[in-house]
């Protein structure tokens, strides 16, 4: 759902990665392989569980698996990071 954006001037949704269709479904999924973007950027894993609880959504079951198992990546994230990206 990231890559989607309203264009106002053409009162349009642009979506190349079938993220309205995961919104539509109250759907958080990767577009690609969830176990490499968490230990690309371990903060996805908390962007994840906080959007899905905000927005009352339901993260997607091969996106959520892996969360669990790499949990310990956040260890090593200093904790202002933490604080400013989640």
């Amino acid at each position: 759902m990231n890559a989607t954006v309203y264009d106002p001037a053409k009162e349009e949704i642009l979506d190349y990665l079938k993220g309205y269709e995961d919104i539509k479904a109250k759907e958080i999924a990767h577009n690609r392989d969830p176990v490499q973007r968490y230990r690309e950027d371990p903060i996805r894993l908390l962007r994840a569980v906080r959007l899905a609880s905000k927005l009352e959504m339901q993260i997607e079951a091969e996106t959520a698996k892996p969360i669990g198992d790499l949990a310990p990546l956040l260890q090593n994230v200093p904790r202002r990071v933490c604080l400013m990206k989640c």
